[in-house]
């Protein structure tokens, strides 16, 4: 089981290796950086990791996202979303967790951040910041985004088979895909090598 102070502590570690945790989960053969040859800049966005203890096990809230979006439709992901002029990118992962899953900034104890992911199919890149919430919240999701709220106890991302990986046809090229298998779900892309991050520590 997490807990709230620990994990403060830990995000504070000055010599992780954050590149490291998210490459065991990164799809192969993928762009780590955005190529210098593209024009103009990235999206930006960022995202919330929302961690709380119920029935003594620690638990992170995921989301499913909506079929029919523009972008990763139907996968799952943290809350979180397109950064705004004059936000800070806390700023915005707060304000996004509200507006997709309910949740108000104030209920939430912002511990820290985890290192930001590039995301090539959408030529985002995305800041993920952790937070500890005191009990489940109690969440109101946008049906436009959101299809699901998912809650999943911390431990089953250790377990001996959820992990695993498959091959697919990307173009004209095959790559690995490395996922997470927590029961129906398979988790891969950003989220998965955020976890990877957040569950190194």
């Amino acid at each position: 089981m997490f807990y709230k102070e620990n994990l403060k502590n830990a995000l504070l570690l000055p010599d992780f290796d954050s590149i490291s945790a998210q490459n065991k989960m990164a799809p192969n053969p993928r762009a780590s950086v955005r190529p210098p040859e593209k024009e103009g800049g990235p999206n930006k966005g960022a995202v919330m990791l929302i961690i709380y203890n119920k029935d003594n096990n620690s638990n992170l809230l995921l989301i499913k996202r909506q079929g029919n979006l523009k972008t990763h439709p139907g996968q799952i992901s943290f809350p979180g979303g397109t950064h705004e002029d004059k936000e800070t990118f806390l700023e915005t992962a707060l304000r996004e967790t509200y507006e997709e899953v309910g949740i108000v900034p104030d209920t939430l104890d912002v511990l820290g951040n985890l290192n930001s992911v590039y995301i090539p199919p959408s030529d985002f890149v995305v800041f993920p910041f952790v937070s500890w919430h005191n009990s489940l919240p109690i969440c109101t999701p946008c049906n436009d985004e959101v299809a699901e709220i998912i809650e999943v106890p911390i431990n089953e991302f250790f377990k001996d088979k959820a992990k695993s990986s498959e091959t697919r046809i990307n173009n004209v090229s095959e790559i690995t895909v490395h996922y997470f298998r927590i029961k129906e779900l398979k988790i891969w892309g950003a989220t998965a090598m955020i976890l990877s991050e957040l569950l190194e520590w």
